[in-house]
């Protein structure tokens, strides 16, 4: 997906200043427009018409430097001044085709890796606690999504006192008490086991993949796009 890139300054730039917010936001939708199209920075006529008040608006930016009059393929419209080299046509297809050749390299050798299947089995527990948990009773749920964040605990946590004094300030000597307090921390030591291995596991499936290679944020997208690495299978 391209993107039509905006400068931190354009809101104090001298020719987005004498254009006017409402100028500036038929500019805004028009660099869209072209990134979408690949038009290299060309707005067809017909389509400003269109926009409210659009060619009030496209006069103004004319005014002000941003915009020129121009004509493509004998179709009459405006050109964007300056438009960037790396919003061309030809520089996006040319990044594109690169991404599909590096995405193809990367399923290629990793179908030939012997580290396939350690990959396959980390997936499948990437996002699951360990199946031996301290209380067999208690039901399990997903800890870590692919990207290692927890999301929810592994198990219900059991009470720390047995039902008779959970809410007693100073409870007696009970054997079911010691019990409860022995569950208790013995679910507390699991669950730290559990989360540690679901981190390991969501660990591994990002430093194996073919998409980001362990950096967590796919290549070459402006901006900056956090990889999910759901094509690891």
């Amino acid at each position: 997906m391209s993107w039509f890139p905006v400068d931190d300054a354009l809101h104090s730039h001298p020719k987005a200043r004498k254009a006017g917010l409402e100028a500036m936001g038929l500019w805004t939708v028009s660099g869209s427009f072209c990134m979408a199209y690949l038009t290299d920075g060309f707005i067809s006529e017909w389509w400003v018409k269109q926009q409210p008040r659009g060619l009030v608006l496209a006069k103004r930016l004319i005014e002000a430097g941003l915009w020129r009059r121009s004509k493509k393929a004998g179709e009459e419209g405006f050109q964007f001044h300056d438009w960037k080299p790396e919003c061309t046509k030809a520089h996006v297809l040319e990044a594109r085709e690169k991404a599909r050749q590096r995405k193809a390299k990367s399923r290629a050798s990793q179908g030939e890796s012997r580290v396939t299947g350690h990959v396959t089995d980390a997936s499948r527990h990437a996002c699951v606690p360990s199946t031996t948990q301290p209380n067999p009773t208690q039901p399990i749920t997903k800890e870590l999504n692919l990207g290692g964040e927890v999301t929810q605990v592994g198990a219900t946590e059991p009470p720390p006192r047995c039902p008779k004094h959970l809410s007693h300030p100073d409870p007696p000597n009970c054997i079911a008490c010691r019990d409860a307090r022995k569950a208790n921390e013995t679910w507390h030591a699991g669950e730290l086991d559990r989360r540690r291995q679901a981190r390991a596991a969501a660990a591994a499936i990002a430093d194996n993949c073919p998409i980001c290679h362990g950096t967590k944020w796919i290549p070459d997208t402006e901006p900056a796009v956090k990889c999910d690495h759901q094509e690891v299978s």
